[in-house]
């Protein structure tokens, strides 16, 4: 499948950058809307 052990892990780093990315966004946003609730307290 894969031409080389290199091009697998490159595609298992790429992956994991986009779940880092994807969960530091997440994060952010429930931050802001935790701040958001705050407010309307």
């Amino acid at each position: 499948m894969y031409q080389s052990e290199e091009d697998f892990n490159g595609c298992l780093n790429s992956l994991h950058f986009l779940v880092l990315l994807m969960f530091d966004k997440s994060q952010k946003v429930l931050y802001i809307i935790n701040e958001i609730n705050k407010n309307k307290v």
